[in-house]
């Protein structure tokens, strides 16, 4: 017995074998300052003990061990080692009556007694031994190195216990047999989508009616996936980039290599091409797979279109687009902690795609782009990410060609230059990078994460734009998991800065820091506050235009309170936030708003519903204060398995009294959903059916003669989706 103090304890355990009448009693030895121990040796033909304990401290009586009913209900220990679970196999679980078939299965087996017996080996159906993949005193991972039988499968357990007694323990289970194999599978998929909308506003961009029909097929062999997919969208036009889709994948089921062709979305890496659509060809070819290799080395080639031309039309585009190409490949090597890629596209646009009319509007672009990209994880909650990208850009690659005779550069430089990248009078040259390290702090409850990413203001890339030129940031986050777990806080900094290059007299500069916590609780639901501060300052040497601002954020809510009710799980949401906005160049521009929201969310039986309302305050000088009140329901029910409605009903009042500003609104919206899900079909394997009608009423007293404010709306949507 060991104490968890050091005050002054005795202790008393009384026993006896056999279900005997009387209890013995002996007092146990103090052996070190908490621990106390005493040897009770058991009668020939012995097959249980009970017993229970008295402690003393500070010479009196302190309690019991069991603390109630100790006589009565004792401790007690059964002699039966042949019927004993010495061990439990945790996985799989071979509890099912029968087991899906798997050729091979990973054992996870837990010593229910880690003190009293020792894992020896384990072997399936009798001579199929199982591989020991780790060991502990607790848990045992086993791996099968023999094919699994289909149907009875026996598992014989060898242990010895401490007294060096040899025991056996069995498990038997039964898998499912396969049947005869296809080598051909097939899936099928068409799904119709018909949007219609309609208004009394005179002037709308959306069209009244939208279809978008699309078609999927999988054909799996024993060695190959082919996936087809085809969209039709009617938005398409002679003015606009494609909507519409197509595409044809094959792949190799051993991941040695795969073809893409169609409209193309692959993502190579986060700075060079990260999900551009381009309408062409791709290869990808992994040579370590075709020896078998966990690790990957693969060689990737692209090559299509990412715009269609599109000529200069009145009234339609203002602004042409020349048929632009795209060649491009990667060389990548990937292993569990290192990852390496090395990347090159060049992007041009075909010149005589488009009419002289058009060229006079906008010049022919040319793009080089070359990146590599390195990540390290040494351990799973620690990385090192580094990529650096840099381009050369033509803005007009009919530019003439500069003379670069006169340079002192090798000859053979000299012809790579003017053979690949000729110096032309619209070419400019830049690069981008980016650092992320993550990694523990003195343990895996603290993470914390540094960034630090720099754009060259003649950095350009045409295949991605989610980037700004010109600009330096640096970004410090931790997230902390206290309380076990219960606690979690994330704390992050950011300074961005533009003008790195100093080729301008405004620079601005940006200091953003965010605080979000989150406090989970047993009863009480989930406690969630935030807080974000963002100063920006801009110093503009061509006007008094100079900006000194800042952003003052804060949110504060409970989500997931429990409340007792007869109808069923209620909880209650609840979040209030503040923003706070100042101008320290000119007063005027400040404001302040404040949001409060609470909403209920019910299941009973087949019915679920929720009943909220917000309530916002915005007010600054030059608007005045507005203020919003929305009260909203949601009701669903399921009617039957395959049928389920649902309703939502939402009312917003808005209000300003500002005689620049004045303001009565009223916003009604009413959607309906109506869901049919039905499997087994006749002619299909599953269909659903999605009817959806949305009507909205706008109406502002103070404003009747904006269409904006005062108008009505309605969306229907009808989609079917068939699996076959």
């Amino acid at each position: 017995m060991k104490i968890f103090d050091l005050a002054d304890y005795e202790v008393k355990c009384f026993y006896k074998f056999n279900d005997a009448e009387e209890f013995s009693v002996i007092e146990l030895d103090k052996i070190g300052r908490r621990m106390f121990r005493a040897d009770i040796y058991p009668e020939d033909n012995s097959n249980n003990i009970k017993y229970y304990f008295w402690i003393y401290k500070n010479n009196q009586f302190f309690k019991t061990l069991p603390e109630s009913n100790p006589v009565s209900i004792p401790f007690s220990v059964l002699n039966t080692q042949e019927d004993l679970d010495y061990f439990t196999i945790l996985s799989p679980v071979i509890t099912e009556e029968r087991m899906d078939y798997k050729k091979e299965l990973m054992f996870i087996l837990r010593n229910n007694f880690p003190n009293a017996v020792t894992f020896e080996s384990a072997v399936l159906n009798d001579d199929e031994p199982l591989k020991v993949i780790s060991k502990k005193r607790v848990l045992i991972n086993m791996k099968s190195t023999f094919p699994i039988r289909q149907g009875k499968n026996r598992l014989q357990i060898k242990s010895k216990l401490a007294d060096g007694t040899v025991m056996n323990q069995y498990f038997e289970f039964k898998t499912k047999r396969l049947k005869k194999k296809r080598s051909v599978k097939k899936s099928n998929e068409v799904k119709l989508v018909n949007n219609f909308y309609k208004t009394n506003k005179n002037e709308f961009t959306q069209n009244e009616a939208e279809i978008i029909y699309s078609v999927k097929q999988n054909i799996e062999t024993d060695l190959l996936l082919l996936e087809t997919y085809g969209l039709y969208d009617d938005r398409g036009s002679e003015y606009a980039q494609p909507y519409s889709r197509l595409r044809l994948n094959i792949m190799d089921k051993k991941f040695r290599w795969k073809v893409k062709g169609g409209d193309i979305q692959e993502n190579f890496s986060p700075l060079s091409v990260n999900g551009r659509r381009i309408r062409g060809l791709y290869t990808d070819v992994n040579l370590l797979k075709f020896f078998k290799k966990k690790s990957d080395f693969s060689i990737r080639y692209i090559m299509g279109y990412s715009n269609k031309a599109i000529e200069i039309s009145s009234g339609n585009v203002t602004m042409p687009t020349y048929t632009q190409e795209v060649k491009g490949g990667q060389v990548r090597l990937s292993t569990m902690k290192f990852k390496s890629s090395l990347q090159y596209f060049k992007v041009y646009d075909k010149p005589g795609s488009l009419s002289s009319e058009s060229k006079e509007i906008v010049s022919p672009v040319e793009n080089h782009i070359l990146g590599l990209f390195l990540q390290l994880r040494p351990s799973p909650l620690s990385y090192i990410e580094y990529e650096f990208v840099g381009s050369a850009y033509y803005a007009n690659s009919e530019a003439s060609a500069m003379n670069i005779d006169d340079l002192d550069i090798p000859d053979y430089l000299r012809n790579i230059i003017n053979q690949y990248l000729p110096m032309k009078s619209s070419l400019v040259a830049g690069y981008s990078n980016r650092l992320t390290m993550q990694l523990p702090l003195l343990s895996r409850y603290n993470i914390i994460k540094f960034g630090y990413d720099l754009v060259q203001p003649g950095y350009y890339n045409e295949l991605n734009t989610f980037f700004e030129s010109d600009k330096e940031e640096v970004s410090v986050s931790l997230t902390q998991k206290l309380l076990n777990r219960k606690l979690i806080i994330n704390t992050h900094v950011e300074n961005e800065k533009d003008n790195i290059s100093g080729a301008s007299f405004d620079t601005s500069h940006m200091n953003t820091y965010r605080l979000n916590t989150m406090y989970r609780t047993n009863r009480m639901g989930n406690f969630n506050a935030s807080g974000m501060l963002t100063r920006k300052t801009e110093v503009v040497t061509s006007g008094n235009e100079d900006l000194d601002n800042q952003l003052n954020y804060v949110t504060v809510g409970v989500s997931g309170i429990p409340l007792k009710s007869k109808i069923g799980n209620v909880k209650t949401n609840i979040n209030y936030s503040v923003s706070d906005y100042l101008d320290y160049m000119e007063s005027d521009n400040n404001s302040k708003s404040n949001t409060i929201g609470i909403n209920l969310n019910s299941k009973y039986q087949h019915y679920s519903a929720t009943l909220g309302m917000t309530q916002s305050k915005t007010s600054s000088n030059l608007s005045g204060t507005s203020r919003y009140l929305g009260v909203y329901t949601k009701i669903s029910r399921k009617i039957s398995k395959q049928l389920k409605i649902s309703t939502k009903l939402k009312l917003t009042l808005g209000k300003n009294t500002d005689i620049n500003n004045k303001m009565n609104s009223r916003k009604i919206s009413n959607n309906w959903v109506l869901n049919y899900s039905r499997k087994k079909l006749k002619y299909f394997k599953s269909s659903d059916i999605r009817l959806a009608v949305d009507l909205i009423y706008m109406k502002d007293d103070d404003n009747p003669s904006e269409e904006t404010s005062n108008f009505i709306e309605g969306y229907t949507t009808f989609s079917m989706t068939n699996s076959f």
